[in-house]
């Protein structure tokens, strides 16, 4: 142990009193200090343009429609074995639908069908009069249509990242769901919920369609193959199951989940905050300068 530390152990604690002197002391920077963190997050505030936040509420069709009808449990193991899984999954299928909207391969296709790449990655604000977006010029050449970032980024990427932050996707105790997205055109919000709810549903329903037509495909085929007066009863029991299935699915325009409430145009702003990033900020510079002080009161004894 040093001279210093041991000068240091022979000091007293300090009082209370003498830490709020000290800080007091050093007040003037404190409040400048909290002047400067409040002068830049105001200016930080009023160029953060207003997001807005669109939000539909979904039910699971199969809670309003009734769960779907169970095979016989004798039918079960055959039905497994011709793909057609269980007639009682539906809770499954919208949690598969769920996780879906947030797979690379359903954003990618969703972004370039609705052409969301700019919006997403280069939009910089909204012009409420023109409808339409003023795009950050180091990023996207509008008048062109062409990226300028580095050959090595992938716009599409960039998209999904922000596609992926700004979705929201809760499901209440009740068993409905709550989709909203953010963004700085509140058309453009609105429209992505719409679109994300009408896309699900149909890449639902088509994947089950095409899932019936091979299981009656590979039913019938199986019915050529045997001989069984038992066995063919079987197949032509599970044949009329998918057939009635298919035509229930085609049918269904809101396949996987039914619309409560529509997404609309948001007319508030959800963000950003600006009253509270100004008052936050100016706290936190206080809380610094007041660290300052304390530094430099404990470098002076």
């Amino acid at each position: 142990m040093d001279n210093a530390d041991q000068a240091l152990e022979g000091l007293p604690p300090p009082e209370l009193s003498e830490i709020v002197a000290s800080i007091w002391s050093f007040k003037i920077y404190i409040f400048a200090i909290c002047f400067v963190c409040a002068v830049t997050s105001f200016f930080i505030a009023i160029n953060t343009p207003n997001s807005f936040r669109a939000e539909t509420l979904l039910a699971p069709t199969q809670l309003l429609q009734g769960q779907s009808s169970q095979m016989d449990s004798q039918l079960g193991g055959l039905a497994s074995l011709a793909g057609l899984g269980d007639l009682t999954d539906d809770d499954f299928k919208t949690e598969v639908a769920q996780a879906k909207m947030l797979t690379k391969e359903f954003v990618y296709k969703f972004i370039k069908k609705y052409d969301l790449v700019a919006p997403l990655v280069a939009a910089e604000r909204w012009d409420e009069g023109n409808q339409s977006f003023i795009y950050n010029a180091e990023i996207y050449d509008a008048e062109n249509a062409t990226f300028l970032l580095p050959e090595d980024i992938n716009p599409y990427w960039l998209a999904f990242k922000e596609f992926e932050k700004n979705l929201l996707i809760d499901k209440e105790k009740n068993g409905l769901v709550r989709i909203s997205y953010e963004h700085i055109s509140p058309l453009l919000a609105q429209q992505i919920v719409t679109n994300l709810v009408k896309d699900i549903n149909a890449q639902m329903q088509s994947y089950d369609i095409e899932q019936a037509d091979k299981s009656i495909q590979y039913l019938t085929e199986k019915l050529t193959q045997t001989r069984i007066a038992d066995m063919e009863a079987v197949f032509y029991r599970l044949i009329e199951e998918q057939t009635k299935t298919k035509m229930l699915t085609e049918i269904k325009s809101e396949y996987i989940f039914t619309t409560l409430d529509p997404a609309i145009i948001p007319e508030e702003k959800s963000g950003p905050k600006r009253a509270f990033i100004i008052i936050v900020s100016t706290l936190l510079g206080g809380i610094l300068g007041s660290f300052i002080a304390l530094i430099r009161f404990y470098k002076a004894r």
